[in-house]
């Protein structure tokens, strides 16, 4: 079977790290490069975030991309440091003081254009496990933080333990591209990120109606297999990594 082409395109925080983990792990995925932009924090931590995963999953081949500071519309706002300062948690040590030396030259946008042109008729996509590995240690170190900034949560253990759990939104993107089969139930409609609207501004609004009589229409996930997300979640875990 022909590898799926893939270019990532990411503001990493931590479910960023668990998606593209996930996608190293799949050998029926070709990871053309990734594409970096701000969002969980500013746009030279998601790069140094981002060189870091490769690092530790020792794929540091696959080229990275500085893409978009600030936003396209609007004014810059203070990042609200969901993810810790830095993104992953503020939990990593020992920053590579050369990062920058490792970003490929070449603007985001201007490769996202390039590698789609450079493959022609070609789909592309863009985007509490306990493993004794390296890749698991990695992920633990940088999802376990996430505690410290979730007190509201941590105020009612109820709906820790017993409530909807675990969502890693990227990484359920990344296992859908990877398995199709993934994805139990979806709905197929219009969609636009909403810019100027009263009750929401940068939400993807859907449009199950056609009310935008948009020609193209996404795939949007309601439901899964959990247990095959599951498993490809532990795939990533068990990938070589350095230590």
């Amino acid at each position: 079977m022909a590898q799926k082409l893939v270019i990532i395109d990411t503001d990493a925080g931590i479910d960023d790290a668990q998606a593209i983990m996930m996608s190293l792990a799949a050998p029926g995925l070709q990871i053309l490069g990734i594409t970096c932009c701000f969002g969980n924090t500013d746009v030279d931590n998601v790069c140094q975030n981002v060189l870091r995963v490769l690092s530790v999953c020792e794929r540091t081949q696959i080229p990275v991309f500085r893409g978009a500071a600030v936003p396209l519309v609007g004014a810059t706002k203070a990042f609200s440091h969901h993810f810790g300062t830095d993104g992953l948690g503020d939990v990593l040590e020992g920053r590579d003081p050369q990062w920058k030396e490792k970003l490929q030259r070449e603007h985001a946008v201007n490769a996202m254009i390039r590698l789609v042109a450079d493959n022609p008729k070609q789909e592309f996509f863009e985007e509490l496990i306990n493993e004794d590995t390296p890749a698991g240690r990695f992920m633990k170190k940088i999802t376990s933080k996430c505690w410290g900034y979730s007190k509201e949560a941590m105020l009612n253990k109820r709906d820790v333990y017993f409530g909807p759990g675990f969502v890693s939104y990227d990484a359920y993107a990344v296992a859908a591209c990877i398995d199709s089969s993934v994805v139990t139930e979806s709905i197929v409609c219009a969609v636009r990120v909403e810019l100027q609207g009263a009750l929401c501004r940068g939400m993807m609004a859907l449009d199950p109606s056609n009310r935008l009589k948009k020609n193209h229409c996404v795939s949007v996930m309601k439901t899964c297999d959990l247990t095959k997300f599951s498993q490809l979640l532990v795939a990533s875990l068990r990938q070589p990594c350095s230590k």
